[in-house]
Order: C-alpha cells, then structure tokens, then sequence
C-alpha cells in the first residue's frame, strides 16, 4: 500500500492552469513553461502548433478495440507522429527546442512518489502517465481499465489530492491514493514521468523545422496498412469489408456497439484533448508560424491545404450523426447522441465535477442504449458506411496533395 503523498506545490507562475489544444502539446507546453524555456524565435512560450511540428507531424493511424464481455468497442486514432511510441514523440520535440527533459520511471510506487514530490518540489509541472480509468473526471467505462493512458500534467499535491493543470485549461483535483493507482496501472507507461530541467544549445530552428517536415513527410508516404496516409486507404476498405475478420461488416453485423465507434470516432476527430480536426488545424498553424520563421510563402500554401483537410475530417467525424436521414435512419437519437457528447465536453472546460458527471452518465446511458439497441436496419447501415468510406477515401487524396506540396518544399530547400 503506498504512503500519502507530501503536500506541495510548485511556484505560483507554474501552478497557473493554461488551456490548450492538443492533450500532449499541451502538456509539454505547461512544463517548458514552469522551467522558464522560451522559444527561440520570439522569446515566449513555445506554441503548441511549433512543438506538434517540431515532433515530426501527423499520422492516420487506427485501431479497433473489441471487449466482449463489456459488450464494448472503441476506435482509436492516432492523429500525431508517434502516437502509438510518446516517449519518443516528446525527446523528438525536446532534442530540436534544445531542452533537457528529465525521466523517472521506477520500478516500485515509494520510489515513483518521491520522483514526484522532487520534481514539483523543485518548481517543476511534472508530467505523469496514468491510467484512464483512474481520473474520475474522465469517467472512462470499468471495460477499458487498464486499456488506455493519458498524460496528466501535475502542479501540486495538497491534502491527499493531486492538482492536474488539464487542456481544457481547468484545474482538476484527483485522490493521491487513486492517482497513485493510476500510475502503477499500465505496464507500458507504470510510474513514468517527465519534466524539464533546463535549456541547452538548440540547433537553429529552421534546420529544426525541416528536419521535423522531413520526417513528417517520410512518415505519411508510407504504403502500410497501418501507418502514414496507407492506413487511410486501409481503414476505407475495412469499413465497407464484409468477409474478413477485421472487416465492419463482419465485426458490427448486427449493428451492436457501432454507436460506440462512433462516439469514439467523433472524440478522437473533434473532442478529445484536442481543438478538433484531427489536429491538421494545428498542423496548419506550425507551417505558417513556420514560413515566418523560413521566409517562405510555400509553407502557407501548404498550410491552406491542410486547413482543408481539417474541414474534411470534422465532416466525417459529425457524418453518423447528422447524415443518417439520407438513408432512412430515424436522426433523433443520433443528433441527442451527439448533443450529450457536446454537452460532456462543454462541461469538462467548466472544471465543475457535478456537472461533468452528470452529462456523463447521460452520454454514457445513451451509449448503452444506442449499443443496444441500434437506431439503423442492416441495409441502413450499409449505406452508411459506405458512405464513410467514401469520405475517408476523399480524405486519402486531399491528404496527398497536402502532402505533395511540402514534398515539393523540401525538394527546393535541399542543399
């Protein structure tokens, strides 16, 4: 059983809560923050749209989840480089911004807790990895304990609650017991922790910056079914398959828990730690804040075509739940679906635990419901479908040509 945590906190500057955009870029941009490393083009704090791109980028990667004896599924998507390996994600960012991130991950819970207190101790936000399951703001179903982890910023530990500076800019209080249960959860991530120490010599940002284009291009080029723009193709032909195992047809015949991949599907496009679009807005901002820093006006074009992917990807996230009435489906408990989840994530930026639990029960009810009891015949969701995979298949080619433009770029800056 592990010991109370020491109460502490770090200096007033760094306990300050910063809403954010992106639930990593987020993080790191709270503890470069505490640690007073400034971006080397303007003298402030590292924007969150620099460190995303700074990190090599964005990915199209997807996984289905399937839990049976929950009668659960979930649809993960992997939206930035390395989604599926953070540690290397945030080194990636930390060695071209030239900061010295410190990492703690210890084989027992005493030894964790002490690495915490040191760190906030000495004015640092630490981030720690934790288990979903054990942040009850969350209020992730019991089927996924375990499953899926989450970094949680930390800035003070006072009477037996930890306070977590979260991205929607409210500070968030969470049992030290609890807290400590979440961290020893996941094997994966068991007792990790980052925080920086302090600055070191950066190379210069705009051989930073083609660097991480570099990689972000290299990355999506790749054919797999599994990573880059490859995977897009891939998850178009899966959700129209009927035959193989992994294919929608055959994992959602009787259309159960599909309304769970789609809740999933929405909250990782537009409303889960991030400001939506599958973070290509994001991506956006880091070419134009890019170009200012290169002078080169074809890093702006590049960004208007990802801006126009991201209005693609809101598009297919709200398709479930806005397009069924073309096909029949009866759209009231859909567009209350999404209502519920608007009104869970609206509640979650008010910091307000009893409003957050309230909405979540809600969504989590109509969930259940929806599960259950599927609002769509199997022809009806056979349309449907289809026609998500018709949108993803568009977003494959707008994709591309994001990416053939940034291609072109490297080409003409290549020395």
């Amino acid at each position: 059983m592990s010991a109370p945590l020491t109460d502490i906190s770090c200096t007033e500057h760094s306990e300050s809560a910063i809403s954010g955009r992106f639930v990593h870029t987020h993080a790191l941009q709270v503890a470069l923050a505490s640690s007073e490393c400034r971006a080397s083009h303007t003298g402030e704090m590292w924007s969150e749209a620099m460190l995303l791109g700074l990190g090599g980028g964005l990915s199209a990667g997807s996984l289905i989840w399937n839990f049976h004896a929950y009668n659960a599924a979930v649809l993960t998507l992997g939206f930035h480089h390395c989604w599926n390996e953070p540690e290397r994600w945030y080194r990636n960012v930390l060695r071209r911004i030239g900061a010295e991130g410190i990492w703690r991950q210890a084989s027992g819970h005493r030894r964790a807790d002490r690495a915490l207190e040191s760190a906030i101790r000495h004015g640092h936000n630490a981030l720690c990895w934790v288990d979903e399951h054990h942040l009850p703001y969350l209020h992730v179903n019991a089927a996924f304990d375990g499953c899926f982890g989450w970094v949680a910023t930390v800035t003070a530990i006072k009477d037996e609650q930890v306070k977590i500076n979260e991205v929607w800019g409210q500070p968030m209080r969470v049992d030290t017991t609890q807290f400590q249960q979440g961290r020893r959860r996941n094997a994966d991530h068991r007792h990790r922790l980052l925080f920086i120490a302090n600055t070191m010599q950066a190379p210069q940002l705009h051989v930073a910056i083609r660097e991480a284009i570099s990689d972000h291009v290299t990355h999506l080029s790749s054919n797999s079914n599994s990573i880059g723009l490859g995977a897009l193709r891939s998850w178009a032909r899966t959700m129209v398959d009927n035959r193989s195992r992994r294919g929608w047809g055959r994992l959602f015949v009787d259309g159960k828990q599909l309304a769970s991949v789609f809740r999933s599907m929405y909250e990782g496009i537009v409303a889960r730690g991030m400001d939506g679009a599958g973070l290509r807005c994001l991506y956006a901002d880091f070419l134009r804040e890019s170009a200012a820093v290169t002078d080169d006006a074809t890093l702006i074009e590049a960004a208007t075509l990802y801006d126009n992917c991201a209005a693609r990807w809101t598009d297919l996230a709200l398709t479930p739940f806005l397009q069924g009435g073309q096909f029949g489906i009866d759209p009231t408990p859909m567009t209350a679906y999404l209502a519920a989840m608007h009104d869970r994530f609206e509640a979650l930026k008010t910091g307000d635990t009893r409003r957050i639990e309230h909405c979540s029960e809600a969504l989590n009810g109509l969930n259940s419901q929806l599960d259950a009891t599927p609002p769509w015949t199997p022809s009806q969701q056979a349309l449907l479908l289809a026609s998500l995979s018709e949108r993803v298949q568009a977003l494959w080619l707008m994709e591309r040509r994001a990416l053939s433009k940034l291609r072109q770029w490297l080409d003409s800056t290549q020395t």
